[in-house]
């Protein structure tokens, strides 16, 4: 089982600030990284993932990480898991 489900995943070094986003994703697991960005590198990663995922994709973040300043852009799930779902909003 476990085979099979990593070869349905895609495993990739990614810069996020200076590579172009992936698209479509179902899944973004971002876990206690954005706290180490200043708030406008949290905005435009944040924008990244939006434009990243799929339209129901879902964003997975770490318990320090907050996304009240871009609240627009994802739909709490679950709050105290700390799971977004993506919203479709006007570019």
């Amino acid at each position: 089982m476990s085979r099979d489900l990593r070869e349905m995943c895609l495993f990739s070094v990614h810069d996020l600030v200076k590579d172009l986003p992936f698209s479509r994703l179902d899944l973004i697991f971002c876990r206690n990284l954005l706290i180490y960005f200043n708030s406008a590198l949290q905005k435009r990663v944040i924008q990244t993932f939006h434009y990243g995922l799929r339209q129901d994709g879902l964003l997975l973040l770490g318990t320090s990480e907050a996304l009240s300043a871009h609240g627009g852009l994802f739909t709490p799930i679950q709050k105290k898991q700390r799971l977004f779902k993506r919203r479709d909003v006007p570019g």
